[in-house]
This record gives structure tokens, sequence and C-alpha cells, in this order.
């Protein structure tokens, strides 16, 4: 779950006022993050398809399409959404994706969370930011201890230091 908080750092311009930032998904409406950000305060907006989440979001903001059937269907995406997506100066980023622009997309294969912190530290990076001036104003800190077995379903160590 946190590096998916921290990937929304990748989709917010650069010099943006963070309170003004608005992400739009396109998820189910029981998704884990949606809501999250949701009960966070975080302005976010749901939409039901690709599609319609790059239409209805405003020219340059972010468009997070997220996994709705992990691990077992990856998510389908139109090409035609991200050519739409470029044109409008979206921030895109799909999660699990079946296929992808001029690229190969292979079988799946286990990667933990190094590829959510990478996205998370080249956003915020770009925002000239870091997690926590991110969320120092926000109230996700109220959701940690519920969401930390989630994050950490074995008990992890880490998850307490």
């Amino acid at each position: 779950m946190l590096p998916y908080a921290l990937a929304l750092g990748a989709l917010v311009p650069i010099g943006a006022n963070q309170r003004a930032v608005e992400v739009h998904l396109c998820c189910q409406p029981q998704n884990d993050l949606f809501r999250v950000l949701s009960a966070a305060g975080v302005r976010c907006a749901r939409h039901d398809t690709p599609a319609e989440a790059v239409e209805r979001a405003p020219e340059g903001a972010g468009v997070l399409i997220l996994a709705g059937g992990y691990p077992g269907k990856p998510t389908a995406t139109p090409l035609e959404v991200f050519a739409r997506a470029r044109f409008r100066r979206l921030g895109l980023y799909v999660e699990y994706p079946s296929a992808l622009p001029d690229l190969e997309v292979g079988a799946p294969r286990g990667t933990g969370w190094t590829q959510g912190w990478i996205v998370a530290v080249l956003g915020l990076r770009r925002m000239r930011t870091s997690f926590w001036e991110l969320t120092a104003g926000s109230r996700i800190g109220e959701h940690l201890d519920r969401l930390k077995p989630l994050s950490f379903p074995g008990g992890d160590q880490a998850a307490d230091r």
C-alpha cells in the first residue's frame, strides 16, 4: 500500500501546490487505495473505465489505472487511452498492465516493493519534496496501524521500527 501512496508523487507536476492536486483513479469502488486517499482528505475522483478517467481528468493531472484482478488478470487498457493521456499531458500509472505502447510486456515475476519504491523516489525527487513533507498536512497517519497488517502480512519486524 505504501508504495502506491508514494507513487502518487510521480503524477504531480513540478511546482504544484500539494493542496490543489487532484488524482483521478480508475478502480472498483471498494479499492483500498481509493478508500484510504478519500479518508485522508486527498482530492480524488473515481472512474469506472480507463477512457473515462483520462477524459474527465483536467489537463496535466495524474491518473491511476488500478488492477482489479491482480494477480489473476492483468489490467487491460486500450492503446488509445495511452495516446489520449499523452496528448492531454496527463501523468499516467497503470498497475499490472496487460499491454503498453511500444513495449513488450512479459510474463509476471515477483519484484517485491522495489518497483514501487523506484517510482516513488523518482516522483518525490521530481516534486522536490519528501514523503514526510508531502503527507505533513494529511490524516494518513490515522490509518497506518490498521493498514500495517495488510502491508506486512507476516508481521514484518521492519514495519515496527
